[in-house]
């Protein structure tokens, strides 16, 4: 990609009040929702025996990394 253009695209989107940053925001809390819940595994009834939250958050970046088109 021409530098230019990757500069004049992360100027209009990577700010504050772009979908962009909201979305991505929406998913590292989505990420990190995921991941306390490691520490009351089995606390209560009800609660996972063992934890599978890494595979969890993979499927959740994988997921928005497919919507925004990310390819490697």
């Amino acid at each position: 990609m021409n530098p230019a253009i990757l500069d004049d695209f992360a100027k209009k989107e990577i700010r504050p009040d772009t979908d962009l940053v909201s979305k991505h925001l929406d998913v590292l809390q989505e990420m990190v929702r995921i991941d306390s819940r490691s520490f009351s595994v089995n606390e209560f009834e009800g609660d996972r025996k063992t934890p599978s939250d890494m595979k969890e958050i993979l499927d959740c970046a994988d997921t928005y990394l497919r919507q925004i088109e990310f390819k490697k």
